[in-house]
């Protein structure tokens, strides 16, 4: 017997698609949530106005520097270990490839803490290169 953790987003239309669209193994929640940290603002989340790191928003530059990336590390590594203690950063790395300027790379390794389980999540984000427009 499996257990339901969280639903899958966008959820189907149809309620029959809404248990398939359940994630039943750790891994896939862990993964969901740290994207939905990531990706969230803070005041999305009704009755948590704190939530969120707003990556694309700290993103948005288009020649990152030193400061800025630290900036964004902190704020990753703050809202991590406030909205996910269960998970342990290993290593986090926030950088822009010198050939690439317009992309933020976020790689994050992490144990999930009473199941040991070590994974690796990696995330490009890419600007459009000028600094005037959202990422996509």
């Amino acid at each position: 017997m499996t257990t339901e953790y969280t639903y899958q987003w966008p959820m189907k239309d149809g309620a029959a698609a809404i248990p398939d669209s359940t994630m039943t193994d750790t891994l896939s929640v862990i993964r969901f949530n740290i994207k939905n940290t990531l990706f969230a603002c803070p005041g999305e989340r009704m009755g948590d106005p704190d939530f969120g790191v707003c990556i694309r928003k700290l993103a948005l530059f288009e020649f990152p520097n030193e400061q800025t990336l630290i900036n964004i590390h902190s704020q990753i590594t703050k809202q991590l270990n406030k909205y996910l203690p269960y998970i342990y950063i290993q290593n986090l790395q926030v950088s822009s490839p010198k050939d690439q300027p317009e992309i933020l790379r976020i790689t994050l390794r992490y144990i999930i803490g009473d199941e040991n389980i070590e994974d690796i999540i990696k995330f490009d984000i890419q600007g459009d290169g000028d600094g005037s427009g959202p990422f996509n």
